[in-house]
């Protein structure tokens, strides 16, 4: 792989890493309503462990593809000063061995990202069902 593949990449894989802050969010208020359902429209707890499983997968999601990002950036032969240079730079300040142990992933990022897509449907799904 080039350096210049490399490069932009992690910064798919920077910018990827976004969509889950929104569904982090998403799932917290879904597992805010499932549990309105639950008590007051008598709905099942399922609706509410679904949105518990996206909820998570949604920050799954986010380390994935920053840990992913980091791991390339790391690995690129020259890095132009910017952004992605600053932000390794800092990460390597805060804790080098991690940094350092990280290694690319971008099938299980992409993976994720999709199967988190699916739960919030799925959940989305049921709790429409039930109230």
């Amino acid at each position: 792989m080039s350096p210049d593949q490399t490069l932009g990449l992690a910064q798919r894989h920077r910018t990827l890493r976004w969509m889950g802050v929104p569904l982090f969010w998403l799932g917290v208020l879904g597992i805010l309503t499932a549990l309105y359902a639950r008590f007051a429209a008598e709905g099942a707890w399922g609706g509410v462990m679904l949105y518990v499983a996206a909820t998570g997968l949604s920050l799954g999601t986010f380390g994935l593809h920053n840990d992913t990002a980091l791991a390339m950036l790391l690995r690129a032969p020259s890095l132009p000063a910017g952004p992605a240079k600053a932000e390794l730079d800092a990460e390597l300040r805060a804790d080098r061995l991690a940094v350092n142990a990280l290694s690319p992933s971008p099938k299980a990022s992409y993976a994720a990202t999709a199967l988190a897509f699916a739960l919030h449907a799925a959940a989305a799904w049921k709790l429409m069902g039930a109230l």
